[in-house]
């Protein structure tokens, strides 16, 4: 097995790996939640699960699309003025 072939795989399991993590501590907070309830519900619960959820789908969506641009945004930007160590090269 060479090099470029680990670490296509790492990065292909990266995915999952993340998104099993994240059901089973999810999994594991919401049955804590219902069977230890620190105060009482002024919200629903389905509608509260809802809203946090879908700003989860929202920030890992964001984060896909805009953290990718502004790093290459942030090496042009320290290019035209510039800065860094390629540039005493």
């Amino acid at each position: 097995m060479n090099l470029l072939s680990l670490v296509t795989t790492s990065t292909d399991r990266e995915l999952w790996l993340r998104l099993g993590f994240f059901l089973i501590a999810l999994l594991v907070l919401s049955i804590l939640e219902i069977l230890f309830p620190r105060r009482p519900l002024s919200i629903k619960k389905s509608y509260r699960w809802f809203n946090n959820l879908g700003m989860v789908v929202i920030n890992s969506l964001l984060l896909r699309v805009v953290f990718p641009g502004a790093t290459v945004g942030a090496a042009l930007f320290a290019e035209s003025n510039g800065w860094g160590l390629f540039h005493f090269l």
